[in-house]
């Protein structure tokens, strides 16, 4: 992420009797001073003579390098530009970061180069976040909001044993189980709500089969979607500096939340010179979540037979009092008597590898709220 670099802002302005640019600083004392001294008389020959000097030097071809400047520091010789880089570990994204400060000749520092802004962005802007967002900008506001959180889903496989749903088939009383069933009622995979009635006395029995396949089942857990962090994007202002790509940019005395960035209306995907993404939203409605979980599936089961057993539940969900269990095996029995609410099944069979289940969607936000990209 580009640094902003923590000094005192450089403000630009025209010096008097001048048509350069200075900063402020300079035109309030030491450049009144160097013009003052330009109009003294002595001066003036002085620098006559070393016009002269340099002309005539130039022509026998010495190296020569200008005048000596009558301003503290001078201003002769060819325009040159220095560069320092520093490196930080804080910053958007959590990314390491380079900054790359450029200097041209009289003291005239680029607090930050700003890669080119591409089509259909604005900026570059100042982005702070946090403390410093809350104190406000230290410009002009371009617009606020909070930072999107939103986890992706956890997402669960599973494969149940390759059998099927288990039957129970209820006969008379006193009657075992043979002959023709009077009531046969199919049950479920785990838990399923359902009431049933077993004449008490009677005699039932539950089974079932081994299938080609074992049922996949999904689950996922998608948490809320979450307004983290305040981020404000502040007006930047590009002044004068040397950068070797892009806009030399004006500094502000900032923490380590300021980065240069520009920004979209909605959810887009960030350039490459821009490439630390965040999206900022005013208010929970302006966020969209479509996060969810792929199918789930599973691989051929492997050998064996299918067994459990049933559970008899008085409430709904499997809860309540138990009203007993009877084997999945095709055994008669007369275990389970009254009216049950909820039925359980556990099964044994043939397993699966489970496949897929992989997060789905995003929280993106809608048109209302925007995507931030920064600099690295």
């Amino acid at each position: 992420m580009v640094r902003i670099h923590s000094r005192r802002p450089i403000r630009w302005g025209k010096t008097r009797g001048s048509g350069d640019w200075a900063p402020s600083s300079f035109t309030s004392g030491r450049a009144i001073d160097a013009q003052a001294r330009l109009h003294d008389p002595d001066n003036i020959v002085k620098l006559r003579a070393a016009l002269t000097v340099a002309l005539l030097t130039a022509a026998c071809g010495d190296n020569f390098s200008g005048a000596p400047g009558l301003f503290t520091g001078g201003s002769g010789g060819a325009s040159a530009t220095t560069s320092t880089t520093s490196t930080t570990s804080d910053g958007v994204g959590g990314a390491s970061s380079t900054n790359t400060m450029s200097t041209a000749t009289g003291g005239k520092a680029c607090a930050a180069c700003a890669p080119p802004v591409p089509n259909g962005w604005s900026g570059p802007a100042l982005r702070i976040s946090g403390d410093e967002a809350a104190n406000g900008c230290p410009g002009p506001v371009i617009d606020h909001g909070y930072n999107v959180a939103a986890p992706s889903a956890q997402c669960t496989c599973t494969c149940l044993p390759a059998c099927s749903k288990p039957t129970a088939k209820q006969y008379g009383v006193n009657a075992g189980c043979g002959g023709v069933a009077t009531k046969t009622i199919e049950l479920g995979y785990g838990c399923s709500d359902a009431t049933i009635d077993f004449m008490l006395g009677a005699s039932f029995a539950v089974t079932t089969s081994t299938i080609g396949m074992c049922p996949a089942r999904t689950s996922k857990d998608v948490g809320p979607v979450v307004l983290g962090v305040l981020v404000a994007l502040c007006t930047q202002t590009p002044t004068e500096g040397s950068c070797d790509a892009g806009t030399c940019m004006d500094a502000y005395p900032l923490g380590e939340s300021a980065a240069l960035c520009i920004y979209q209306p909605g959810a887009v995907d960030c350039p490459e010179a821009y490439p630390l993404r965040e999206q900022l939203a005013h208010k929970l409605e302006e966020v969209t979540d479509t996060r969810s979980c792929a199918a789930c599936s599973c691989g051929p089961p492997g050998a064996g037979g299918c067994k459990g057993k049933a559970s008899g539940y008085s409430g709904k969900t499997c809860g309540g009092a138990g009203l007993g269990e009877a084997p999945i095996d095709g055994s008669c029995n007369t275990s389970l008597g009254g009216t049950l609410q909820s039925v359980k099944t556990t099964l044994q069979g043939p397993t699966c590898e489970p496949a897929g289940g992989e997060p789905t969607g995003s929280a993106d936000v809608s048109a209302m709220g925007f995507t931030v990209c920064c600099a690295k």
